[in-house]
């Protein structure tokens, strides 16, 4: 039987923010890495772990659903590597390079893959969000779904703020005691 993973948000982490290259040092070295799917990508994120690659030996990118391929795509096996949730044609290059794995899933089992005891558990989150709002609080726009509850189970959160990131209001909106690192 299906059984629910929704931990209680979080609200011990730093929200600091820092340069893109102190976020990018901050991911340890064979990290298993969330990235937020479809129309909220950290783009910005992913391209400097891209230009940074020689740093690190093995990262595990885990995604649902993409529009585009990752940049770190461009580099398979060296050292990335793609576990895709909901595969679609962007992550042809990863497939083709034999460093894709596929988890078949329903979009109700993301939560309980992800989590800290899941099959595919996080180590790091990279999550896009709007500005602040009024109250001070951050959403993560269009993508909230699988992408919230990777930042309430995963020990780095990293977000990456965009003002053309839409502010949408109820579950996606966080704390910044719920974001570790913040980069413009």
């Amino acid at each position: 039987s299906y059984t629910s993973f929704s931990p209680p948000p979080r609200h011990d982490r730093a929200g600091r923010a820092v340069a893109m290259a102190d976020a990018i040092a901050a991911i340890p070295d064979g990290a298993r890495i969330y990235v937020a799917p479809t129309c909220a990508v950290p783009t910005a994120l992913v391209e400097a772990i891209d230009a940074a690659r020689d740093r690190w030996r093995r990262l595990e990118f885990v995604c649902d659903y993409l529009i585009e391929p990752l940049a770190v795509f461009d580099h398979p096996g060296e050292p990335f590597h793609h576990t895709s949730l909901q595969p679609s044609p962007a992550a042809n290059a990863m497939r083709d390079a034999n460093v894709l794995q596929t988890v078949p899933a329903s979009y109700s089992q993301f939560a309980t893959l992800i989590a800290p005891n899941g099959p595919v558990a996080v180590d790091v989150a990279l999550v896009q969000v709007s500005p602040p709002g009024p109250d001070g609080r951050f959403s993560l726009g269009v993508g909230g779904g699988a992408t919230i509850e990777a930042v309430r189970a995963t020990p780095l959160v990293i977000a990456e703020v965009n003002p053309q990131m839409p502010y949408t209001f109820g579950a996606s909106e966080i704390n910044r005691d719920e974001i570790d690192l913040l980069v413009d």
